[in-house]
């Protein structure tokens, strides 16, 4: 019974996936699945890249094989960004800029 009561309880504080779509300064479209706070699963047409959490100072990273997806607040707008995976895990070159249009 307290095994069941524990999974209960830690299914009521996970929070719930969210997707958000964002628009690029390249024109291309791309949505990301946050599931949790540590999973992002970026869909580029029909590639979709998963992604861990990692340390930022500002914003959030995420991190995958070879790209990383950063994501930060200004000026009231969420913008994400892009990048390759550059040496011992640092952002590398800016492969796209991107504006949250929708978020559900």
């Amino acid at each position: 019974m307290a095994a069941l009561v524990a999974a209960l309880s830690a299914c009521a504080h996970t929070p719930p996936e969210q997707t958000a779509a964002y628009r690029c300064d390249s024109g291309r479209d791309l949505s990301v699945t946050y599931r949790a706070p540590d999973i992002a699963i970026v869909q580029m047409g029909p590639r979709q890249i998963e992604m861990q959490a990692a340390d930022h100072p500002v914003g959030t990273r995420y991190v995958g094989q070879q790209l990383q997806w950063v994501v930060q607040a200004r000026d009231g707008e969420r913008v994400g960004t892009l990048f390759t995976r550059g040496y011992d895990g640092d952002p590398g070159a800016i492969a796209e800029r991107c504006l949250e249009t929708q978020r559900h």
